[in-house]
């Protein structure tokens, strides 16, 4: 799926307040990436186009059960990848 220029902005006017600011603060706003799907496809096959050395991610915490009946998307994520991941924690 393509994202018009106008879709990308909104997507950036989304982020909290302190998002957008690391974003501009280290000028990453031309490096966005914005795509629609599976996460775990669009990291992975994101991360082997722009041939990344490291792919950092957020993790939501789920454990046990509920991890296990929803899904671990981190964890479908690291079995995807071909380059080094980095899973921050909650908080």
């Amino acid at each position: 799926m393509v994202f018009s220029e106008e879709q990308l902005v909104n997507a950036f006017e989304k982020r909290p307040q302190s998002q957008q600011a690391l974003i501009t603060d280290n000028n990453l706003r031309d490096k966005l990436h914005i795509k629609a799907g599976l996460p775990e496809q669009v990291i992975s096959s994101l991360a082997a186009k722009l041939n990344a050395d490291l792919v950092i991610i957020g993790s939501v915490g789920n454990v046990g059960i509920k991890a296990k009946l929803i899904g671990n998307t981190a964890e479908k994520i690291m079995r995807l990848l071909k380059t080094e991941l980095l899973i921050l924690p909650p908080n």
